[in-house]
């Protein structure tokens, strides 16, 4: 809540008959604040799978829990190390991309969401593992 706080709040924008919250400002810090509640709710959601014996299941959310991970660190570092590379950039611009060019009908949407390759991130990760 208190890292919520220091980020400017989503905002209601107009979709269909009513209203979506979105962050204008699409910046870095408010990336990580959703990749945060990601990591977060992730972390729930595997803690309740392994309870109930969804042994697998509970897998599957622990590597999207590493990639969650892998991705606040990438950000976090750029935000730390005052490096905001071209791949950030890339990376927020897909990040905020909206999921569907046609939402009254996503099933006809043409639209194709630019992913960075895992392995991008995990290069940027090494390269400030080896610099510190």
């Amino acid at each position: 809540m208190a890292l919520e706080k220091r980020v400017p709040p989503p905002q209601q924008v107009a979709l269909k008959n009513g209203f979506v919250f979105r962050y204008k400002e699409q910046s870095i810090h408010q990336a990580l604040i959703q990749k945060l509640a990601r990591i977060v709710s992730g972390l729930q959601a595997a803690w309740i799978l392994l309870k109930h014996g969804f042994v697998q299941e509970q897998a599957v959310m622990q590597r999207m829990l590493d990639e969650f991970q892998e991705d606040t660190l990438f950000l976090a570092s750029a935000v730390i190390l005052n490096n905001t590379t071209a791949l950030h950039t890339e990376y927020l611009v897909a990040f905020f991309e909206e999921e569907f060019d046609k939402p009254e009908d996503p099933l006809s949407s043409t639209q194709k969401r630019p992913m960075i390759p895992r392995k991008k991130i995990r290069a940027y990760l090494a390269v400030c593992r080896a610099s510190s």
